[in-house]
């Protein structure tokens, strides 16, 4: 008997999972047919996945920059959501976008949705950390594991001291700084 087996794929429905219908045909020599039908499911339970290499754990200082560490905030909330073509701001100063530093082996990179997980301040006004945790979400709403940031902000400009002009007193004068003047100083970060 010969006899020839071929199938037809009908659209593609639903998301997480998805599922479509193959009609499988056999015809025999003589024309005689028969079918059936098998639904497949397509089903993504796999989490986007970082690219580590990708972490940012820059350090800014201050006579680079003009920003003091107690100035330095992010420009993203917590739980905000944003796209791997999202660009912010640290200190004011622009991070790039996440773009090349996720994948997913079903959702299109453009569709993941990136959330802001958390974002915690650390340090004092010589040195503050800012760190920025982000998950990916895909659209079957699987949750990837934790890319972190690290940005520090370091003050290392030095106060700027102005002295007292020199001086010449009596041997029989007091010395103190009440007779030969003062130093005084500003610091650009910590007054």
């Amino acid at each position: 008997n010969d006899f020839d087996i071929d199938y037809s794929d009908g659209p593609i429905n639903g998301t997480c999972p998805a599922s479509f219908v193959r009609t499988w045909t056999a015809i025999d020599e003589c024309g005689n047919s028969s079918s059936c039908e098998q639904i497949i499911s397509i089903d993504d339970t796999q989490a986007p996945v970082w690219d580590l290499a990708c972490q940012l754990d820059p350090t800014f200082n201050s006579s680079e920059t003009g920003i003091c560490p107690e100035e330095a905030t992010i420009s993203l909330q917590e739980g905000q959501e944003i796209n791997i073509f999202t660009t912010w701001t640290v200190g004011g100063i622009e991070i790039p976008a996440l773009a090349g530093c996720v994948e997913d082996n079903c959702t299109d990179v453009d569709d993941l949705v990136i959330r802001v997980a958390d974002i915690t301040y650390g340090g004092n006004s010589c040195t503050r950390t800012i760190s920025i945790t982000f998950v990916a979400e895909d659209l079957c709403e699987n949750v990837s594991g934790n890319f972190t940031c690290v940005y520090t902000f370091v003050d290392d400009v030095a106060p700027v001291l102005d002295c007292p002009a020199d001086i010449t007193v009596e041997c029989t004068s007091s010395y103190g700084p009440d007779v030969t003047g003062s130093a005084t100083a500003i610091d650009a970060c910590n007054d």
